[in-house]
Parts: structure tokens; sequence; C-alpha cells
């Protein structure tokens, strides 16, 4: 998640300051099994028909299965991963 934040960004002044918020974040082991359970997420819903369009979110939403977290996010790859396998989203308020 922090490299898909961070690498999104071009401008400097804004890459050190979002970086320097992100910083005090728990960032939450992972695995071999997480890696793997990714891999069974995309495979999953590929055959249900779904593709997910980056291999880093099926990383991040297995990660979060792993730790039993809620997930939030703004990215639509992750609403055919909660509503077909079990992903709890939290909402904005």
């Amino acid at each position: 998640m922090v490299t898909e934040i961070l690498q999104g960004i071009s401008d400097d002044a804004t890459y050190r300051r979002v970086r320097r918020y992100l910083t005090p974040l728990i960032m939450l082991p992972m695995s071999d099994t997480v890696f793997v359970e990714a891999a069974n997420i995309y495979r999953k819903l590929r055959n249900k028909g779904i593709t997910i369009r980056k291999s880093n979110d099926c990383i991040i939403a297995a990660t979060a299965l792993d730790h039993r977290c809620e997930l939030l996010h703004n990215d639509r790859d992750f609403a055919p991963i909660s509503e077909h396998l079990g992903l709890r989203v939290a909402g904005l308020p």
C-alpha cells in the first residue's frame, strides 16, 4: 500500500509530506501463506469472470484477511474481493 501511494506522487514536497504521514503507520507482517492466498484470491475471482487489475491488491487483501483487519481503500478492485471472498472493508465517515 505504501508503495502504491508514494509512487503516484510526482511533486517532491508532497512526497515528503505524505511519507511523514505514513511513517507512524503499523506495517502488518506478511508470511509466505499471504502470497499463496493472494494468488488464490486472483484465481478464484478469475474463475468467476472477474479480473483484478493489480496483483498488489490481492496481496493487500490477503494480508488484511490474514490479520482479520478491515481495509480502508479507494480502489474498485477490492469490491469483488469483499463481495465474493469476505474481505471486510471500512467505510469512510
